[in-house]
């Protein structure tokens, strides 16, 4: 087993949940972590608490750290959130010895977000080099849709940790089922057939 260290970024959401999974059920991954960053989003609190209990069933330790409010300039949209999201866990990555940063960007966000698209991955690890620092960023979903990423899981085996998480750009509870998050996400559900475990029946 390798001992570099395996960060996923945690937003309390299904992607990134999908992620951390992914990076338990391969054992040459090292020492895998979770990490969830407050930047002032609306929905902060519920992304918070999902990213506590996804973590505790998933038994990952969970880093929290509190960043300086980030101002987006289209609604619920940061601006190059994931190069401030990559860069600050690439730094607690290089502290401990260096290994990898997870993110689960899917093939749906490339369209809106351009921080989720292939070559930003690639510029960014080109970055990372010139920076000097062991860390490499893996997105192994972005080139793959929510549903097929859903698809590639047996359904008994993701089904309690996705039953953790919270997707709604409006921080609503109930989610509000209107914002992108929501509509993608269950877009996703009706596209594999199976009911959104984090949705009450």
């Amino acid at each position: 087993m390798s001992d570099r260290t395996a960060l996923v970024l945690v937003s309390g959401g299904m992607d990134s949940a999908l992620a951390l999974l992914n990076e338990l059920e391969e054992d040459d991954r090292g020492t895998v972590i979770a990490m969830h960053c407050d930047y002032g989003q609306a929905q902060r609190v519920h992304e918070r608490d999902a990213a506590r209990r996804v973590c505790d069933t998933l038994s990952i330790p969970l880093l929290e750290r509190g960043l300086p409010t980030l101002a987006g300039g289209d609604g619920d949209v940061v601006w190059a959130r994931n190069l401030i999201l990559v860069s600050v866990a690439a730094n607690e990555v290089a502290r401990r010895g260096g290994g990898d940063v997870v993110i689960g960007c899917c093939a749906e966000d490339e369209v809106r977000f351009p921080d989720c698209r292939v070559p930003f991955i690639e510029a960014v690890n080109n970055t990372l080099k010139l920076a000097e620092l062991e860390v490499t960023v893996r997105a192994p979903s972005v080139s793959m849709t929510k549903a097929q990423v859903l698809r590639s899981w047996p359904w008994t085996l993701m089904h309690e940790a996705l039953a953790q998480t919270y997707s709604c750009y409006r921080g609503e509870s109930p989610p509000c089922g209107e914002c992108p998050a929501c509509v993608k996400r269950a877009a996703a559900f009706d596209e594999i057939g199976y009911p959104d475990p984090a949705i009450p029946c």
